[in-house]
Parts: C-alpha cells; structure tokens; sequence
C-alpha cells in the first residue's frame, strides 16, 4: 500500500505455491522471506504486517513451524483472509485482524459468449501433498466412469491420470476464467486450505465447485446453495452420476452470488481501514482506450489445432515423404558427427 511516511508498513505476502497459476512457478512461501522482510521492516523503522494466506506451520512439511509460530508474535499486525486462518493464529497464542479475501470480480464473472458443457468437470493437478493430489486423482477416475469429460490444468505433465482428459498445462488467470466458463464442475480436494480461491473463482464464473472440505471457504460458501461439499473421501462414481443426471441450474444460477461477498476489490479498502493507512492520493493518469478484440475458446482452439495435427499425420502426402524427412534427419546427424 502507497501510504504517508507516518504509516510506512512493510508488507509480508505468504502463500502456498500456485503453480497452476503463474509459469514459471512462484513460490513467495519460503522461510528466508519472513527474514528478508524483518530486515527491510528495521532499516526503515516501519512497521511489519504478515499476511497470512495459508497455515505456514503445515509449509515445508513443518521444518520451520516452530519459528513461524514465534514471528507471529512479533509482528505488528496478522491480517488473516479467512476465520479458518484467524483460529489458526489465535491458536498460536497471536492476535491476528481478520480481512476476507477472494478473487477480482473484474476477472472471474459468468460469459454469455461461451458455451458451457455440464457434462465436463475441470481440476487442478499440483505436486503439493496439502492439496490432496491422490485423493483427486482417484475422484476424478469415478467421474470418468460416470460419464464426465475431464479438464486437468496446472501441472499434469508426466502423471499417469486418465486417458481421455484434456490437459491444458499452467494457465493464466484469464484463460482460467475461460475454462471454468465453459465447464460444470470444478473438484478440488485440499486436505489444507487456507481460502480456497479456486473453488471461489470457478463459482464466480458460474461453475459449481465440488470441495473435499470446506477448511477457508466455511463461512463464504454453504453445501446444495453454491457449492457442493464431498459426503465421504471417495464418493464412488454413482455420486458423480448424480450429478450428470442433475444439472443443478439453480445452484449454478445462486454461486455467483459469491462475488457480493468476497473479493479482493473490497478486501483492498477494508485493509487500509484495518491498519489505518493513509492512502497517498496518485496522480489523474489518461489511460488508452483497450481495442475490443475477440479471444477464441481455449478450448475450442485448443481442439482446432489439435484436429489439424491429425489431419496431416493421417494425410497420404504425410505418408509418401516419409523417406524424405528420415533421410533428411539421417543426413543432418551424420554432418553434426562429421563437422
């Protein structure tokens, strides 16, 4: 926050690590920020406010929770995103101020221009045990079963998932949103969450969330309104028949609603207010128009250029230069060995 000298506050972002969202993959969770920003705090005398979005105790498979749990202490301000964090930080014997946190409103909305196909349920594949890998793996084999079409995103590279799922590799924030435009379901199975800004986005946009645990989100989302709450930890695939046969428009009509509740433009001004930070007014900046420009489904682009591909591997003239490009490549080895 850009603030008076007075109420100068250094800032210390923790997190989990959220491959899926960013390429290459940010991790701002390990332990040497909190010293990093400790010294920034004292050499210009401000301030130090932890922002806590997730239990940093649990990070790292707990090999710093002791000193975690004893900076809490020390900062001059915990500000946690959800009551989940806020339990976690008194249990710690620390006060903590307590900002709900979710996404822009100005990135997640429901599209009237895509099309959504409720038969297909999006996940998110990521290497973190707290974010329940295995048990999602297994969930998403039953929904195969029951007739789902399965997305994966984030990092599904080299594991042995599903045949039949499209993977669509890390994805921005924008194509996200795209992706959870044009599915019905998004199945998310933390074991450890401090919020849940996934399961928050795809409801945004109009995809019903199916969570394992609420954890963050208890409190924000409630279970048959705008979210589905897992009954067991595997379910079995006539749960996931169900849900096929169910199209649940109502609820889908009601998760939207979320984005009046939670969001991270609401958080911004309720965070000043907290620390009592004196915005510095900024300057009047004149902005260039943005040209409106038409993004194609990134799924429907996606298949475009994956059907082209088959359609010249399949092509006779493909099959008839076959001996030409194999000579081709012989030839350019033997000059790479000779030169």
């Amino acid at each position: 926050a850009r603030t008076s000298g007075e109420n100068l506050f250094v800032v210390l972002l923790i997190s989990a690590p959220l491959s899926q969202k960013l390429e290459p993959p940010a991790n701002p969770a390990r332990f040497s920020t909190h010293e990093h920003a400790e010294a920034l705090a004292s050499h210009y005398n401000a301030k130090l406010c932890c922002f806590v979005q997730g239990p940093e105790a649990a990070f790292g498979g707990g090999r710093h929770a002791a000193k975690i749990a004893e900076r809490y202490s020390r900062y001059d301000a915990n500000v946690t995103m959800s009551p989940y964090l806020t339990r976690y930080i008194h249990a710690l014997a620390a006060d903590a101020v307590e900002i709900p946190l979710g996404p822009s409103k100005l990135a997640y909305y429901p599209s009237d221009k895509l099309q959504r196909n409720t038969r297909a349920i999006a996940a998110c594949i990521r290497e973190a045990d707290l974010k329940g890998t295995g048990r999602l793996a297994a969930n998403l084999i039953m929904a195969q079963k029951a007739g789902f079409e399965i997305h994966l995103f984030g990092e599904p590279k080299g594991w042995d998932i599903m045949r039949g799922a499209k993977c669509h590799g890390p994805l921005i924030p924008s194509q996200i949103s795209k992706l959870f435009s044009q599915v019905g379901y998004y199945l998310d199975c933390s074991h450890m969450e401090g919020l849940g800004l996934l399961p928050l986005e795809a409801a945004f946009t109009g995809c019903i969330p199916v969570v394992a645990q609420e954890l963050g989100l208890q409190g924000i989302i409630e279970n048959g309104k705008n979210a589905i709450v897992l009954p067991s930890e595997f379910p079995g695939v006539e749960f996931y028949r169900q849900l096929l046969e169910n199209p649940m428009e109502e609820l889908r009509r009601t998760a939207p609603a979320l984005r009046d509740i939670v969001s991270v433009e609401a958080a911004v001004d309720r965070f000043i207010d907290a620390l009592a930070l004196k915005p510095v007014p900024n300057e009047v900046t004149k902005l260039i128009p943005a040209l409106d420009q038409h993004s194609p489904s990134l799924i429907e682009e996606r298949d475009f250029y994956r059907a082209k591909l088959e359609q010249i591997y399949r092509s006779k003239s493909w099959f008839l230069t076959k001996p030409v490009r194999f000579s081709g490549r012989l030839l350019a080895k033997a000059r790479r060995f000779i030169g």
